[in-house]
């Protein structure tokens, strides 16, 4: 192996350099910590023509002057000042891709693998003095440009505001090194000797204040933007800075087990957080974006797993008819509704009331929210071909009392579910659609036999949160155009006060604090489940349903209005009152079933013109079904 050469060496082989001059120097840089050329440069031992030639050999770098380099804002948006500052690089410019920097020290490989890491470019080293580099710094960054960005982080740690104890992580990592990496950030934690453990401290500690579901980390051409869901409304909270915005996402990504160094996919993580007396279980997802990686940070309250029906806002007889269903030894219940109307909550508070007697309960969910004792769970993993089907497959071989399938999404899935629901079993699950009786069509675009539906399904619930208003509430009449919308929803009875929101220092001028469910309950009793199986109207069911008191989404949500929970702007904000396409009444505006010539409501004789798009049957529909079919 062929030695390398030193600056020195090099220096006197050129006859730049005596070496008694040479020895001399070398002494004096013991004394004052300088690099050996700067300090020959600086004594005037050597001329910079003859030391940069020299340099260039020993570093294999060529030479930038960065006195004469005008500052390229792409290049330098890339790196923060204080990373600048503190390895003595200059981003120069852009060159197809990858970044021309000038480093005092550019064999330092520790520094370039930062500035890859912070950029997501390929690094371009090139030699330059350091006080070249640092005059270049002060001119393009500018000597007090940190005083914004530290007024901005002294802003953002003020989100701590309370005082919630000292958090505690915990990692289901086996690898030490990541045990190890939790140590040592909770001793960071406690000293708070750096920012960036202040920043994520401050982070859950407001989120945690503010009741928040998601954090979102949101990167942007400088800084990071902080948002935070509260009652399902994403809202703007702080900045981070630009100088922290790596730190920050590094220090989560060590915390959720993630690999740090990989920029360029997508990658999720678990933390476990104990803060006080509050277990929590934090879900982190990376997705690289234009500007850097976005995180969002789900945070999970394990107390949310032991909620019933009251809490999440079911009424007594509604909470009745899911306890009859659920208290059947065979069947399906189904929860319908969009993401973030909670379906799995409700399906936990299904279990919950199950547990209460000796049964086998086993759920295959994906991912598994809340960890429930004496249940047992299984987690969809695709990659290894664990999938919702052949986990269901296997868990019928596990004796099972209950099983609850995550989501039903495809047709293998519903078939084995329908089946396993009429052999034994009870089964719950979730589906996506926007009604209880659109449910029944979701099964049937699955391909599944309406025999087999209706045989199986016993309950569907389709719910949505909507926002409780906060206790400064103020009463107001019903708006004229939101009376003529609810009416023709099928709503006539508007009389009573509604309630509007106002805003307080308590909901931070929201109006609105916390969420209540508002849902409707098909139960499916021996009248629906024929029309079900001659593929009957979406109407002919609601009207058989309407017959045993079922109330619709709409009007269940008109309830929660009525009784001052929530308010109008609310219900109209997320649950569909577009129902004019539904056949009614001209006189009364009911709904009418098809094959009704005059109104049973109202005695009104019906038109041709009346019939709209949702006289269409159902798939798999008998045309020659009539009335005195059912």
């Amino acid at each position: 192996m062929i030695k390398k050469k030193s600056l020195g060496s090099v220096l006197v082989e050129r006859g730049a350099l005596t070496a008694a001059k040479l020895e001399k120097a070398i002494e004096q840089q013991r004394i004052v910590a300088m690099h050996l050329g700067e300090l020959l440069l600086s004594r005037e031992v050597v001329r910079k023509e003859d030391l940069i030639p020299a340099l260039e050999e020993v570093t294999s770098c060529e030479y930038l002057d960065c006195s004469a380099v005008e500052g390229n804002p792409e290049a330098l948006s890339l790196v923060p000042a204080d990373i600048a500052r503190r390895h003595c690089v200059f981003p120069v410019s852009l060159t197809n891709g990858k970044l021309v920097v000038a480093m005092s020290v550019p064999q330092k490989l520790s520094a370039i693998d930062e500035l890859a890491f912070i950029t997501g470019k390929t690094i371009l080293p090139r030699l330059g003095f350091e006080n070249e580099i640092q005059e270049a710094i002060d001119k393009c960054y500018g000597k007090d440009g940190d005083q914004e960005i530290e007024s901005e982080k002294h802003k953002f740690l003020e989100l701590a505001e309370s005082d919630m104890g000292m958090m505690e992580y915990f990692t289901s990592s086996s690898k030490k090194a990541q045990l190890d990496a939790i140590r040592e950030y909770e001793s960071e934690q406690r000293a708070l000797k750096t920012e960036a453990t202040q920043i994520v401290s401050a982070l859950l500690t407001a989120a945690i204040t503010k009741k928040a579901s998601d954090i979102h980390l949101d990167p942007q051409v400088k800084g990071l933007l902080v948002r935070m869901r509260i009652d399902g409304i994403l809202h703007d909270i702080k900045k981070i800075p630009e100088k922290n915005q790596a730190k920050v996402t590094s220090r989560i990504k060590i915390l959720a087990d993630m690999d740090i160094a990989e920029r360029r996919v997508p990658q999720d993580g678990r933390i476990l957080v104990k803060l006080n007396s509050m277990k929590l279980d934090l879900r982190v997802s990376t997705l690289p974006t234009q500007y850097g990686e976005k995180v969002v940070i789900r945070i999970l309250d394990t107390k949310n797993a032991e909620v019933d029906f009251t809490e999440l806002g079911f009424s007594d007889s509604d909470k009745e008819s899911i306890l009859g269903c659920i208290a059947k030894p065979q069947g399906m219940l189904l929860v319908c509704g969009p993401t973030g109307s909670g379906k799995t909550t409700t399906l936990y508070a299904a279990i919950n009331a199950l547990r209460k007697r000796p049964l086998n309960i086993i759920t295959i969910e994906d991912p598994i929210e809340y960890v429930i004792e004496g249940i047992n769970q299984v987690l969809v993993n695709r990659k290894s071909g664990r999938t919702f089907s052949g986990s269901l497959r296997s868990i019928l071989r596990q004796d099972p009392n209950v099983i609850m399938v995550g989501e039903i999404r495809d047709p293998e899935t519903a078939e084995i579910a329908l089946t396993a629901s009429q052999t034994g079993h009870l089964l719950l699950s979730t589906i996506h659609t926007n009604d209880s009786i659109s449910a029944i069509t979701r099964l049937m675009d699955l391909h599944i036999a309406p025999f087999l539906i209706a045989s199986s399904l016993t309950g569907v619930i389709a719910q949505r949160l909507v926002r409780k208003l906060c206790g400064c509430k103020r009463e107001s009449p019903l708006p004229p155009h939101y009376a003529s919308r609810l009416k023709a929803a099928g709503i006539y009875d508007t009389s009573g006060p509604v309630y509007e929101p106002v805003g307080c220092i308590e909901c931070e001028n929201t109006g609105y604090s916390g969420r209540v469910c508002t849902a409707e309950l098909l139960i499916i009793d021996e009248n629906i489940q024929n029309l079900i199986r001659k593929g009957a109207y979406h109407g002919q069911i609601l009207e058989s349903a309407r017959m045993n008191g079922f109330k619709t989404l709409q009007e269940a949500a008109w309830e929660k209005v009525r009784m001052g929970l929530t308010s109008l702007e609310e219900i109209f904000r997320l649950i569909p009152f577009n129902d004019e396409s539904s056949p009614r009444c001209r006189k009364c505006s009911r709904v009418l079933s098809p094959e009704f010539i005059v109104c049973p409501f109202c005695g009104a004789e019906r038109t041709d013109a009346q019939l709209g798009p949702a006289d269409q049957p159902l798939p798999g529909a008998d045309p020659a079904i009539n009335s005195s079919d059912w």
